[in-house]
């Protein structure tokens, strides 16, 4: 169980530390879009915190898991695509 949760807090918090050093670092982009793709990471954050939780029975639903993954994904893709 706890070794669940931990890589659970690793796939969260490595989704918004992923699109914060690839917008930031790498790609040297900062202004109020990167706050949208922020709050994408972590909502796809959540949505993959969620899926991996199945294995201990913790699920938010096949819907809910689902909208916060694609959602999450097309907001950061929209932060991308307009700066």
């Amino acid at each position: 169980y706890f070794l669940f949760l931990l890589l659970g807090a690793v796939v969260f918090f490595g989704t918004i530390a992923g699109y914060l050093a690839v917008t930031t670092l790498f790609l040297g982009l900062s202004g109020g879009l990167v706050v949208l793709g922020f709050l994408g990471s972590i909502a796809c954050g959540i949505g993959l915190f969620s899926l991996l939780m199945t294995f201990i029975r913790q699920y938010f639903g096949h819907a809910a898991t689902m909208i916060l993954i694609l959602g999450g994904a097309l907001l950061m893709a929209l932060s991308w695509a307009l700066l």
